[in-house]
This record gives C-alpha cells, structure tokens and sequence, in this order.
C-alpha cells in the first residue's frame, strides 16, 4: 500500500497489525512511513519512539526520528537525535548529511551547516555517489515551514553550494521530490504557489533546474484544477514521472 501511495490504508492496515502484534518494531516502521507520508508528523515521532524502545538500534527510525523532530521545529533534540544517529550509522547517507546540515541552519548555527553542506556534498560527488540521489531535504523544508522568507533564505544557499559542485541535478532531484508533499494538508494551493513561485525566482536562471521547475509549475497547476490539461505540455516521460509524484488516476492521465 505504501508503494501505492495509498497512505491512509496503510496507516490503517499497519495500525490494526499491531493490535495483534504490538511489539513487533517492522510494523512500527510501516506505520510511521505512512503517518509522515500524511503529514501527521506528531504521530510519526511517536511511532519512531515506539520502534527504537523495541528496537534501540533500528538506524533507520533513528535516522527518521531526527528529521522529523527538525521538522516539528525541536532543533536541539533533533541534532541530538542526529548524533544517535549517526552513531547507528556505519556510513551516514548524503541525503543524511544534507537533511543534518539544514537543521544546523535552521537551529541558528548558520555557518556551521552551510560548511557540512558544502563538505558532504563536495565528498559525495568525488566519490560519485550523487548520481541519481533524489535527497528529502527540500519536501522536509516545505513541511518545516510556510515562510517563504525562510525558503529563500536555504535556497539561495543551496544553489550556490550545489552549483560550486556541478550538482544541481541532485537539487532538482530534491525539488521534484518535494511534489510529494503536495498532498499534506499543510501544503494549500496558496503555500504550493509561493513554494513554485520562490523557486522560479533563484532558480530561472540555472539551466539544470529547467526540467524541475517545469514539473512544480505542472504539479501546482494540476493542485489547481485537476485533469488532464495540466499535464499536456509535458513529454511523456516528464508526465509519467508527475503522475507518480501527485497519485494522478487513471481519468486524469494523458
């Protein structure tokens, strides 16, 4: 179900799993993949909580647990969370470092996260492991915040320290992912707009972000009024990839 994206019958299904299996730390995962899916971010810290108690090392809700807590504005528990975390963690991913560094910037420790921004990406695209990365930091802003002076804040940032790297493929990778979280309700149409419109403004002018913008101008469009039109300026590779990121139905697609 959840790779259906059919998030609220997973919530659903995993929540009536446990009442038959309540210690059972995999149920725990599915259910807070699907909760932060929702946007029920409260609900998803505490179910992360509930698998690290049956299972203290379970890197991957600690991982989770960390990003979620900078989501809910905890800055300080959060960037503890991230050292458990990385204690976890044999090799602490890219998406990892970039989510850690984002909520340094946003704790106030401005230029400590912006230089392990720098350094983590810097390492992973010598090391060819930015290839094909489609990080979460971007959607995780998106739900941090619905400040677009915030947003224009990072972003000028990240596609400088993206662009010094020769990745802002990886950055439209992020910006494109952030499409998912269309569908969480603190993401209006209004707040999909000013996130499109913050966007167009720093990055009209890189020509690697071409192709993501034009999915966020497509995704806001579709947000707008959904059907068929918003999707036919787009190629069919471009619109299957929108299809996945919005659940469009089968009626709507092209």
């Amino acid at each position: 179900l959840i790779r259906l994206r059919r998030y609220e019958e997973a919530r659903n299904a995993f929540a009536s799993a446990l009442e038959l299996d309540p210690g059972n730390p995999v149920v725990w995962r599915g259910k807070y993949l699907s909760t932060y899916a929702l946007g029920l971010f409260e609900e998803a810290l505490a179910d992360c909580d509930r698998v690290l108690q049956l299972d203290p090392g379970y890197t991957e809700a600690a991982i989770a647990r960390a990003v979620i807590l900078s989501i809910l504005g905890q800055y300080e528990e959060a960037l503890q969370a991230f050292q458990e975390a990385r204690r976890l963690s044999e090799a602490p991913s890219l998406d990892f470092e970039l989510e850690h560094a984002v909520t340094l910037m946003c704790a106030g420790r401005w230029d400590e996260g912006r230089q392990g921004m720098d350094s983590a990406l810097g390492d992973a695209m010598r090391q060819g492991a930015g290839r094909g990365e489609r990080p979460d930091f971007a959607r995780n802003m998106l739900a941090r915040t619905r400040d677009a002076l915030v947003w224009e804040r990072h972003i000028r940032v990240w596609i400088e320290v993206f662009e010094k790297h020769g990745a802002l493929h990886v950055l439209g990778g992020a910006i494109v992912l952030s499409i998912r979280h269309f569908d969480i309700p603190q993401v209006t149409l209004e707040v999909a707009r000013s996130w499109r419109d913050t966007w167009r403004k720093l990055g009209d002018a890189c020509d690697a972000l071409r192709l993501p913008l034009r999915l966020l101008d497509a995704a806001v469009a579709y947000k707008e009024k959904p059907g068929k039109k918003p999707l036919l300026g787009l190629a069919a590779e471009e619109r299957q990839i929108l299809e996945d990121l919005i659940r469009v139905p089968e009626a709507h697609r092209v």
